[in-house]
């Protein structure tokens, strides 16, 4: 005599939270906040609904807030918990100009009200207005952030091609509030 059964092996594996967009997220104060949100796989569930709490970000108030991402799959397992930075800083840069420009390579320099690091994102198209999510904001191309805390900022885009013309965005991160 023969028998046969069938059985299903219980899930024990946690689904896994993977966040949309940067984290840290640098806003500046009154900037739009769009919630770029998070997804959940599972080694079994094809859906696993990514649940988002944690701080409201107000880009009114200068501060530092943490959103959470939580999970569950449909066997009770919880994933382990996400939480994105968004830093709303009153950072201003001003005085941005280009110098020393050579065939090949520009110096952009500018000022901020308050110490934070040094990066210049460039392109041979417009970003104008920006839509994309940090650290390029779209840019094919970024310098390597300088993070020394400085307020006056100098940085040295190379490698360009002369006779093309490139739009640039210079930008700084102030220290986490």
């Amino acid at each position: 005599a023969t028998f046969e059964a069938g059985i299903v092996l219980p899930d024990t594996t946690v689904p896994v939270i993977t966040l949309n967009g940067a984290s840290p997220m640098n806003m500046a104060v009154g900037q739009t906040y769009n919630e770029p949100g998070a997804t959940a796989t599972d080694n079994v569930d094809t859906s696993v609904s990514v649940l988002v709490g944690g701080a409201t970000v107000d880009t009114s108030v200068v501060g530092t807030y943490e959103v959470t991402y939580n999970a569950v799959d449909a066997a009770g397992n919880h994933a382990t918990q996400v939480v994105r930075t968004v830093v709303v800083s009153d950072l201003v840069v001003s005085t941005e100009e280009t110098a020393s420009p050579t065939t090949d390579s520009i110096t952009i320099t500018w000022t901020t009200s308050h110490p934070s690091t040094s990066r210049v994102n460039y392109d041979i198209a417009s970003h104008n207005p920006i839509i994309d999510p940090a650290p390029n904001y779209g840019y094919a191309n970024s310098t390597v952030e300088d993070a020394t805390l400085v307020t006056v900022h100098s940085v040295t885009v190379s490698g360009l091609s002369s006779g093309t013309t490139y739009y640039y965005k210079a930008r700084s991160v102030g220290p986490t509030l």
